[in-house]
């Protein structure tokens, strides 16, 4: 063949090169969640101490975000799931560091425990949210599992402020490095009595003059001795199994501290809507009913957790109420409490 045809072969194919667009390769299924993980990573400020830490964390995080999609894709039900900070953890990963719910094997009422029957279920208002009142400090998140120190906290706080004091944000810490009383549980986990009797014994200063640490650490005697205006003269355990109507009638009063089971992913994944999917009763968490309401017909609870302002709906879940059960969803109505100023 010619040079001449050489050139001329050459010019068609470059001329119809010219003429078809260049198309981009497709991003994989695996390119495409690998960058959703560097996003997240960074908004969670993530870091991994090793190459194959990472890829596994990468792993988790893959079945979770396909888990939660696939749980919203369907749409059967009243509530959403969203993508956390928890996102690179297994369910089993999650309960284990961020529960700590120990309550007693056999749960008695209070002695000074009367049903009150001052208010009929009748004049009870159709919803409540201590949150529209002033009665409840920003969400915090728990470091360990203490959430029953932070439940234990968020009560003492809310009570204080019911009797007529300042909403003062209390210090969780004091109670994790100076706590001496029997029972002593720390990031091992304990019940909110143990936050009831602590302030009963000592009051409690403010998280501005014990701020919050990663763990327990030794007592500090100057931090301890600033301002202690929280009090508290006794404690309250509500009867076990307590029917809903008996539940909102504390409810109205103050805010009330409640065992709960949180094994269920959907839970650790939770966003917002009304919570009624499947969970246990055998408690290992403890979260604080501030309120309750109804959507379209469904009953719910308004529940403060200890896992951030960044999980469920601005840290707090809406859990079903009115079911049936004699336990309730997940168990919230067999361990309730609440400190008396």
């Amino acid at each position: 063949m010619s040079s001449f045809n050489h050139l001329l072969i050459f010019s068609v194919i470059l001329l119809l090169s010219w003429g078809v667009p260049q198309v981009e390769p497709r991003p994989t299924l695996r390119s495409s969640m690998a960058d959703r993980y560097k996003l997240w990573m960074a908004e969670h400020n993530k870091f991994y101490h090793t190459e194959t830490e990472r890829e596994t964390r990468f792993l988790t995080f893959q079945e979770n975000v396909n888990y939660i999609e696939s749980v919203n894709a369907v749409g059967n039900t009243s509530y959403t799931l969203g993508v956390n900070q928890f996102a690179d953890l297994t369910n089993e990963e999650l309960v284990a560091r961020f529960t700590g719910y120990q309550p007693p094997r056999v749960w008695n009422a209070s002695t000074n425990f009367r049903y009150d029957e001052s208010v009929s279920l009748a004049e009870l208002p159709p919803s409540w949210d201590w949150r529209e009142k002033g009665a409840v400090t920003p969400v915090k998140s728990q470091t360990c599992g203490n959430c029953w120190l932070f439940a234990g906290v968020a009560e003492v706080e809310s009570v204080n402020f019911i009797a007529g004091k300042e909403l003062e944000i209390l210090s969780e810490q004091e109670i994790m490095d100076c706590q001496d009383l029997p029972g002593k549980g720390g990031c091992n986990g304990g019940w909110v009595q143990e936050v009831y009797d602590y302030v009963k014994h000592n009051s409690l200063t403010t998280e501005a003059n014990y701020p919050t640490q990663p763990g327990a650490q030794t007592c500090d005697l100057a931090k301890k001795a600033g301002k202690r205006d929280a009090r508290v003269t006794d404690y309250v355990n509500l009867p076990s199994y307590i029917s809903d109507e008996e539940l909102m009638k504390a409810v109205v009063q103050r805010p009330v501290a409640v065992g709960i089971d949180v094994r269920s992913p959907d839970i650790g994944a939770y966003k917002s809507g009304v919570f009624t999917g499947n969970c246990d009763f055998n408690h290992n968490h403890v979260m604080v009913i501030v309120g309750y309401g109804e959507s379209d017909g469904l009953k719910y609870w308004i529940l403060r957790n200890s896992w951030s302002a960044g999980w469920g709906d601005g840290g707090y879940i809406k859990i079903q109420r009115g079911t049936g059960r004699q336990e309730g969803l997940c168990g919230i109505n067999m361990t309730p409490s609440y400190p008396v100023v």
